[in-house]
Formats: C-alpha cells, structure tokens, sequence
C-alpha cells in the first residue's frame, strides 16, 4: 500500500476493503479510478466480511483486471480475490 494512505479506523467487527488494478497495484478510489487525490480515502467499510465479500464479488463481475483486499482492524488481510 501507498505510504500516504491511512487505514481508517474500525471496530473489531468491522472490515475496510481496498481494490486496485490488477496489473500495476494502484489503488482505486471509489468510483473505481486511479487514487490520486490524497485527502479522497480510497477504502470501503463494511460492517461484517460477509457484506464485504458480496459487494467485492460484485465488483469483480462488472469490471476487468481489478483486485480486493479484504482487511480487518488490525489492518490483517482477511481474504483477496481478482479477475
């Protein structure tokens, strides 16, 4: 990850997700376009990984060459998925 992006803060039930492009690694914001704004937080929240990883599975199915990762509070990767 890009030294310049924070890990939000969450609760110990909660799941932050990050997606970047396949190939390179960038990340992406959330209209799912290069991150370049710094003061833009490029993670989704969600309360459980279960709403996680079906946004996440939904995501992937629309778009080419796109990664997730799935983190929890101690910033620990939960899971990761592409396509």
């Amino acid at each position: 990850m890009s030294n310049n992006i924070q890990f939000p803060k969450i609760n110990n039930t909660q799941v932050a997700v990050l997606f970047a492009e396949l190939n390179t690694g960038i990340i992406l914001n959330h209209e799912f376009k290069r991150h370049i704004d710094p003061s833009e937080d490029p993670y989704f929240i969600f309360e459980t990984i279960s709403e996680a990883e079906t946004f996440c599975e939904q995501v992937i199915s629309d778009r080419v060459s796109i990664e997730f990762h799935i983190y929890d509070n101690k910033e620990t990767r939960l899971k990761s998925g592409q396509k």
